[in-house]
C-alpha cells in the first residue's frame, strides 16, 4: 500500500499512479478531487482498466460503486466514447470471464437512457440463464424495469421450479419488489400475466421465504436444543448459536458452561464457546484463559471472544502477548479492549502504520471497537491511519464518525467523504456540515 503523504489528502498534489489507484479501490472521494483539481489526463487509461476489470471490489465490499465510476468517467471530455468502450467489452467478453465490467456499471449507463446497454443487460441474462447462473442473475433486469423485468425473469425461473436447479433460483426479487412496489401491485401483475411458468416462480418464492422466517427463531429454544446443536452441528453454525444464546436464560448459560471442560471434540468446543459471543460467560473465566491457547485456531478465536467480556491483568498480559504476533493481532485487539491503557496509544499506531490489505480488515474493525471504549484524543493519529489503510467503506464511515465524536475531524476529510463512492458517507458528511451550520 503506498504511504500517505500529507499533500495528497483532499488531493492538494496531483496523486501518483498507485496512490489515484488505491483511491479507486477504496472509493475515496480524493479520486474524483484529483480529477477536477488536477490534469485528469494521466489518470484516464488507469480508470478506464479499473472499469474493465468489474470496479475493483465492488462485491467483496457489498455496496455499488458503480455511480462512483459514472462520475469518473464523466469528468473526460470524450465520456461517451469511455462508455462505448466498457459496454463493447461487457458485449464480448463471456459472462464466466473474471475480468469483465460489471453489471452495475452498465446499469447506471442504462438508467441514463443508453439503449444498447438496456439491450446488453437482457441479453446477457438469457445467455447467463442457458450457461449456468448465481443468486444475482437477473437483479439489474428488475431493478432497470420494476414490474416489467420481474415478470420477464419470471418465465426463466419459473421453469427451474422442481428440477435439480431450484436452489439457485434467487427468491429475493418477489419480496424486494414487493416492499417497493407494494404486495397488491405485484400479485395482480402476476394475475394479469397468467403464465404458468411465472405463477410458479412466486409460489415457489413465497413458500421458502415463509420457511426460512419460521427457522429463524432462537429465542424460544430450550437449553435441550443447544445441548443437541453442540453436540451434532446444527444449520447456520456458530452464528445460530450465537443467536441462541443472547436470549437464552442464565440457567440455560450456566448449564453449557458447566459442560464446556467435559467436552471432547475441537468443533463440539467451537460450537459452545461460541454461545459466548455476545453473553458474558456465567463461570470462572479460568478456563477461558487456558482455552485461549488452544492448538486449534477456531478454538482460540472463539474462546477471546468469550474471554474479550472481562478485565483482568492476565488478559492485558495476553492481549500484549498476542499483539506481538502478526497472526493473532486481532485475538490480541480482542482482548484489549476491555484492558487498554493510555500508555497503549503508541503500540496502537505501529500496528496500524503500515496495514497490508490482506491484513488490515481483519484488524482495523476491532483496533476501532478499542477506541470507542477508550476514546481518546490520542488516537487521531491511529484513526488517520486507519482512514488510509482500509477498503471496506462501512469501516471508513465509523472511522470518520469517532472523529467527529472525538471532535478532531479536518476538513480534507470532510471533503474527501462528500465526494465517496458510498452514498451514505456522502448524506452521513452532508449532515453534519448542516448542523455545523448557524
Amino acid at each position: 500500500m503506498p504511504q500517505a503523504r500529507p499533500e495528497i489528502r483532499a488531493a492538494k498534489e496531483p496523486l501518483t499512479p498507485d496512490e489515484f489507484k488505491r483511491a479507486l479501490e477504496q472509493g475515496l472521494g480524493r479520486a474524483i478531487l484529483c480529477l477536477k483539481k488536477h490534469d485528469p489526463m494521466p489518470y484516464k487509461e488507469i480508470i478506464l482498466e479499473t472499469c474493465m476489470k468489474d470496479l475493483a471490489h465492488s462485491r467483496h465490499f457489498f455496496y455499488n460503486k458503480a455511480p462512483y465510476f459514472v462520475e469518473l468517467l464523466d469528468v473526460f471530455e470524450d465520456s461517451q466514447d469511455l462508455k462505448n468502450q466498457i459496454l463493447n467489452a461487457f458485449q464480448t467478453i463471456p459472462p464466466d470471464e473474471d475480468e469483465r465490467p460489471s453489471k452495475e456499471l452498465i446499469l447506471e449507463f442504462a438508467k441514463a437512457g443508453v439503449a444498447k446497454a438496456r439491450e446488453a443487460l437482457y441479453k446477457d441474462f438469457v445467455e447467463t440463464v442457458k450457461t449456468g447462473f448465481d443468486g444475482r442473475s437477473g437483479r439489474e433486469i428488475v431493478t432497470l424495469d420494476g414490474l416489467k423485468g420481474l415478470l420477464f425473469i419470471s418465465r426463466f425461473f419459473g421453469g427451474l421450479v422442481g428440477t435439480e436447479d431450484q436452489d439457485v433460483i434467487p427468491r429475493h426479487y418477489v419480496r424486494d419488489f414487493s416492499e417497493s412496489l407494494g404486495a397488491e401491485a405485484v400479485n395482480q401483475a402476476f394475475l394479469e400475466l397468467n403464465k404458468p411458468k411465472a405463477s410458479e416462480y412466486l409460489e415457489f418464492c413465497r413458500k421458502t421465504l415463509k420457511s426460512r422466517r419460521k427457522g429463524r427463531r432462537y429465542e424460544k429454544l430450550p437449553y435441550e436444543w443447544a445441548a443437541r446443536a453442540i453436540e451434532k452441528g446444527v444449520r447456520g453454525g456458530r452464528v445460530s448459536l450465537e443467536f441462541w444464546g443472547q436470549d437464552a436464560s442464565e440457567e440455560s448459560l450456566i448449564r453449557v458452561a458447566q459442560r464446556i471442560p467435559e467436552i471432547r471434540g475441537v468443533k463440539k468446543l467451537e460450537r459452545a464457546l461460541s454461545i459466548f459471543a455476545e453473553r458474558p460467560f456465567p463461570l470462572d473465566y479460568t478456563l477461558l484463559l487456558e482455552l485461549c491457547r488452544h492448538k486449534n485456531e477456531d478454538v482460540v478465536w472463539v474462546a477471546c471472544q468469550a474471554l474479550s467480556w472481562f478485565s483482568d491483568s492476565r488478559i492485558r498480559e495476553l492481549a500484549l502477548e498476542f499483539l506481538g504476533n502478526p497472526e493473532m493481532q486481532r485475538q490480541g485487539m480482542y482482548l484489549l479492549e476491555l484492558n487498554f491503557e493510555q500508555e497503549d496509544w503508541e503500540l496502537l499506531e505501529s500496528l496500524t502504520v503500515d496495514l497490508s490489505d490482506d491484513h488490515c480488515e481483519k484488524l482495523i474493525v476491532q483496533t476501532r471497537k478499542v477506541i470507542e471504549t477508550n476514546p481518546s484524543a490520542n488516537a487521531l493519529k491511529t484513526l488517520f491511519q486507519l482512514y488510509e489503510a482500509g477498503s471496506c467503506v462501512s469501516c471508513r464511515l465509523h472511522v470518520v464518525e469517532l472523529m467527529n465524536e472525538l471532535d478532531c475531524l479536518p476538513e480534507w476529510v470532510l471533503e474527501e467523504m462528500l465526494l465517496d463512492a458510498h452514498d451514505y458517507a456522502r448524506e452521513k458528511v452532508q449532515t453534519w456540515l448542516s448542523l455545523k451550520i448557524p
